[in-house]
């Protein structure tokens, strides 16, 4: 405990001076319904950030080879950092990296009073990862002359990772205040990728019980009904169900994860109004605060005669089942049906009364939320009514029938439980939220070209909210290009590559960055003579007879031969995959696309049970499931559509965040162009190409 404190005092004490300023996670600030926060979270389409995490980024994320500082305390918390996270590669050194990271010593017997100087301490914490406060550079390491993402230290140090669970990073934005981006900063790939949504969430529906000074069951019960899933799934990392009471995160602990018990299974205890029934206690319990539904607010079902109007069903309810009072024994007003508006009815149209029309039978206006669909004809003209497209009797907006009567569809800017995942109330997909899925929270390939030689790219797209370091990142065009990691990959009659963007490389949120496979200018042939422009990175910058053009990055190979001398996308077809290494037994995939037609030589990628070292990959999807996009031929080009990823495997998967990168359907995401107009290197797929 003292230790995460520490962390969360260290992380935004560095963020303070060393963030990129306003990072906007746009979390919303509203503030729930009086019922807590039920109407106002299903009314305000919970947004889902990203779908899984994106990696960490800033060059002190990864720690650039123990460039941390000179001294035998900064070599060894730079080799610490060296090969990744730190959990995952240094669980030895874990705790002498994060207490050189936040400059005091966590495990010594002053650890608690040095909680409360913790963001003081920061100070230290920059000045030893070579921050802006640090009193000189230390040997290129960093330092006020060093630019931005160079080799350690500089402004990204305080991309250290310190928090590894949702629930340290959910600890640490109630701490600053609720606002997540700074802890989302300091934050493991698997925290982020379980937290980012839960924060979203929060601050969408449930923004003022869950400030730092927030009351901890009014907060969860909010989580519950909002965002079930993202909740629990953080709850149960911060030990809920084991038994043991965490009196910080945890209101009970029973060490079950039944929901119908008095201790809930997000280690709440069970209240009425929580939308889950305690068996025993309640009735019912839809988790509103109405009480002209089905159940009412003390969690009993509505009866005639409970003395509350059941909307839709009762005309009245005097609290009494008996007849020959004005209100009949089945709580229907006993003058209804006559054509005459008598004392008590809202309507009387006597025998036009039906429950499509806009006066029931229990002589009640026709109303959205009282469970009849009123359609009939006066619909929308008389007493108040609208006319429907549905009516479920509910006020949830996150069913199939949405606030105002409506059927729910993509872009109605309500989440649908079960059939979206995202819904920001456009038909754009080319935004955060395109198809109602969310934006992958990683990089992406965005278009490919493989013809005529000299105009041959891949494009890559940003479509996270946070710069991403690109030197974290490969592009190759060879099956195996998970040999990387074991030093052995080698080129295929030299026409494969597998290459690394160049250190310092960053991609800015929304950015794109194309990679000319050819030359950028120059020779014979170039990508700047096809579209009159240069290119972001190349990959062999003297192909075609040409001199290195200067102005353009080139591309770096992994080991001396990683970049074939006739290195190019095959015609016929081959993968095209995009990954993540900087250490270890394993790649990341991050992103991957088949086009044409497999063969031996560029075969689809399948690393299932393939042992690297120590480690061994989970299994891909079989080649004979993979999806593959037609070759884009001559004057053809390859575009991504959509920037989600929702034909995609989510859990057990090679790829950064747990996917299975090679389980997406393709087909469905990409869109092929046939002549070179529809061609748009670093910008969005030309009209008309996608659906």
């Amino acid at each position: 405990m003292h230790k995460f404190a520490l962390a969360i005092g260290a992380i935004l004490g560095l963020s303070s001076a060393c963030a990129p300023e306003s990072i906007d996670l746009d979390l919303g600030t509203t503030t729930p319904d009086d019922g807590g926060g039920a109407v106002g979270a299903r009314e305000s389409g919970a947004r889902v950030l990203s779908d899984v995490s994106a990696p960490l980024q800033g060059d002190g994320a990864k720690g650039r080879g123990g460039a941390a500082g000179s001294s035998a305390e900064d070599a060894g918390t730079g080799g610490a950092l060296a090969d990744g996270f730190i959990a995952e590669d240094a669980p030895s050194r874990n705790d002498a990296a994060f207490d050189h990271a936040i400059g005091v010593d966590a495990k010594g017997p002053d650890a608690p009073a040095a909680m409360d100087a913790a963001v003081h301490d920061a100070k230290d914490a920059r000045a030893d990862l070579g921050g802006p406060d640090a009193s000189a550079p230390r040997d290129g390491a960093g330092g006020n002359d060093a630019p931005p993402s160079v080799d350690a230290g500089g402004a990204d140090a305080d991309a250290v990772v310190l928090l590894e669970t949702c629930a340290e990073v959910r600890q640490c934005a109630r701490a600053s205040g609720g606002t997540g981006a700074v802890c989302l900063r300091g934050a493991s790939a698997t925290a982020r990728a379980s937290s980012e949504p839960l924060l979203a969430c929060e601050g969408d529906a449930c923004a003022a019980p869950c400030r730092n000074a927030y009351a901890l069951g009014a907060c969860n019960a909010c989580l519950l009904l909002a965002c079930p899933a993202a909740f629990v799934g953080c709850a149960r990392q911060s030990g809920c169900g084991d038994g043991v009471l965490a009196t910080d995160t945890e209101e009970c602990d029973d060490g079950n994860v039944e929901d119908r018990d008095a201790c809930t299974a997000a280690c709440t205890r069970a209240r009425c109004g929580d939308g889950r029934v305690h068996d025993g206690q309640e009735a019912c319990d839809d988790g509103n605060r109405i009480d002209t539904d089905a159940c009412l607010t003390s969690c009993r079902r509505a009866v005639c005669g409970d003395g509350i109007v059941w909307t839709g069903v009762e005309g009245c309810d005097d609290g009494n089942q008996s007849g020959g009072d004005g209100c009949s024994a089945v709580c229907l007003i006993e003058s209804c049906g006559n054509a005459v508006l008598d004392p008590g009815e809202e309507c009387d149209e006597g025998a036009s009364n039906r429950d499509e029309a806009p006066c029931l039978p229990t002589c009640r206006a026709n109303r959205c939320g009282d469970g009849k669909t009123c359609r009939g004809d006066g619909c929308g003209a008389r007493l108040g009514t609208v006319v429907e497209q549905c009516d479920d009797g509910n006020d949830s907006s996150s069913d199939a029938c949405v606030k105002g009567c409506r059927s729910a569809v993509c872009g109605d800017g309500y989440v649908r439980d079960g059939a979206e995942t995202c819904d920001d109330g456009n038909d754009d997909a080319f935004d955060r939220c395109g198809d109602c899925v969310p934006a992958a929270g990683h990089l992406l390939i965005t278009e490919i070209v493989t013809r005529p030689t000299g105009a041959e790219f891949i494009e890559i797209f940003n479509p996270t909210l946070f710069s991403v370091a690109l030197s974290d990142f490969l592009l190759s065009d060879s099956h195996l290009y998970y040999e990387v990691a074991s030093g052995t990959f080698t080129t295929a009659s030299g026409s494969d590559f597998a290459a690394r963007f160049p250190e310092g490389a960053e991609l800015e949120p929304g950015g794109y960055a194309v990679v000319a496979l050819g030359n950028a200018s120059g020779g014979s042939q170039s990508f700047a003579a096809a579209y009159g422009k240069t290119p972001d990175y190349e990959l062999r910058p003297a192909a075609n007879q040409a001199t290195d053009d200067p102005a353009v990055a080139n591309m770096v190979p992994v080991g001396s031969s990683s970049i074939g001398a006739s290195a190019s996308l095959t015609d016929g077809g081959e993968p095209v995959v995009l990954f993540s290494y900087r250490g270890g037994d394993l790649v990341s995939d991050v992103d991957y696309l088949f086009y044409g037609t497999a063969s031996v030589s560029n075969a689809m990628v399948d690393k299932s049970g393939v042992a690297m070292g120590a480690s061994t990959y989970l299994p891909d999807t079989p080649v004979t499931t993979q999806h593959a996009m037609a070759a884009p031929g001559e004057a053809g080009s390859l575009h991504r559509c959509v920037y989600g990823e929702a034909h995609e495997t989510a859990v057990q998967g090679n790829g950064i965040g747990g996917h299975d990168e090679t389980s997406e359907d393709v087909t469905a995401a990409f869109a092929l162009a046939t002549t070179t107009s529809g061609r748009t290197p670093g910008a969005p797929p030309p009209a008309g190409i996608c659906p």
